[in-house]
This record gives C-alpha cells, structure tokens and sequence, in this order.
C-alpha cells in the first residue's frame, strides 16, 4: 500500500470512499438523514467539503492507494490548529485563487439545488459540539488534530487506517507537538494500539465520541488534565 499527499483532483474519489466507509456511521446517519434516498448528494456534499478541506492552507490529505488495482483504499486529512504557518504543501497564488472560485462555485451551488440528503440543523449541531470538544481540551495548544480517517470497505482490516494515521503522527514527532482526534466506537481500538491515551469525551444526538490524544516523546503538553 502506497501513500502520498493528495490533491484537488483527488476530491471526487477522496468523497466516494467516504460515502462508501461511513454509509452505516452513526455520526453520518445523523448528518445525512436521507443519504440512500439521494446518494448523488450525499456524494455531492462530501466532494465540495473535500474540496474546502484540500485548498484548506492549514491542511494535509494524505491518501493510500492499492499498489496493484491503482484503487483508493483510505484517506486522512490532517489540520494543524492553532497555527498561522501553511501547512498545505499547494500553498501559492494559484491555490488562492482556486480557493476564490470554489468558495463562489459552492454559494450558487447551495442557493440552486438543495442537498436533500443532509439535515443541516443537524450538520451544525455535530460541528458545534466537536469544536465545543476542541475549546475545551486543545484550548490555544498548537496540534496535530485528525479531522477525518476513512477506508473503503474492500480494504478494510488491511493497516490502511494505521498507516494514514501513522503519517500524522510522523507531522506531530517532527513538530514536537500532540495530536488530538474524536473516535468513532469502531476506531477507538486502532487508535489505542497506536498509543493513542483517552482524553475525555464529546456527546451528541450521534452518541458520545471518545477524545483522543497521542504525544510525541518530547512533548510536555497534556490535554484535560491527564498525567
């Protein structure tokens, strides 16, 4: 399985394997009510978040493609918060302006066709109680947060997930800074063969999602109090 930074005309495929690894999630049931009704905006929704998320300055998506089929099996995205250094490696005027256009693309786009696969109160109340999570354990730390690890169901059980996860961790150790993540019920176990600690926890209508953390060997920060 190979890795490498992913880039905007990855978003199409970076969606599908989302929309195929989390048709079932909770958290995901919650946000998009009506996703099997209207799966064409299901995957609409989550390619124009990629997109967002790919011309993000202060983001990396890193993606593991199979070394035979050529497929997408997974994909990570990587946030450094509380930082004002560009982490995007398409940083530049060109990504500027893409960042423009999309920003526009995406205004028309909700004004003349509704997605009907989401609940956007619901969208809000996910969003609101994750950065809720962040304000209180991350504060103003600078961190390695994992804003979403996906892996398509045909290469499941493969490391896909380790491996993605392992590339943020390997930004954390290089920077001397933690890292911070929700987790779903069914990654929680990945994450803790990793060395990941339990922080705390984030409820919502979608459930109680486990806060996470994973320090790097000189790093003296700690995250809710924990020893």
């Amino acid at each position: 399985m190979r890795t490498r930074i992913a880039t905007l005309a990855d978003a199409e495929v970076i969606a599908e394997v989302q929309c195929a690894a989390f048709m079932e999630d909770r958290l995901f049931v919650t946000i998009y009510p009506h996703r099997k009704d209207y799966p064409e905006d299901f995957q609409r929704a989550r390619a124009e978040l990629t997109r967002q998320r790919l011309l993000d300055p202060n983001m990396i998506t890193f993606v593991a493609e199979d070394e035979e089929t050529g497929r997408m099996a997974g994909i990570a995205m990587w946030k450094k918060l509380n930082s004002s250094e560009p982490v995007n490696p398409h940083n530049g005027v060109l990504m500027d302006l893409e960042r423009v256009l999309e920003n526009a693309s995406q205004k028309v786009s909700r004004v003349l066709r509704r997605n009907r696969a989401e609940d956007p109160s619901k969208l809000k109340l996910v969003y609101g109680v994750m950065d809720a999570g962040k304000t209180k354990y991350v504060k103003d730390q600078t961190t390695w947060y994992l804003n979403i690890l996906a892996v398509h169901p045909d290469f499941q059980k493969r490391g896909v997930g380790k491996t993605l996860c392992r590339r943020g961790m390997e930004l954390a150790e290089k920077d001397g800074i933690p890292t911070y993540l929700e987790a779903s019920a069914q990654g929680e176990g990945m994450y803790r063969n990793l060395g990941w600690k339990d922080v705390g926890s984030v409820p919502g209508d979608f459930g109680v999602m486990m806060v996470m953390a994973w320090y790097p060997t000189e790093c003296k920060v700690r995250f809710g109090g924990e020893a």
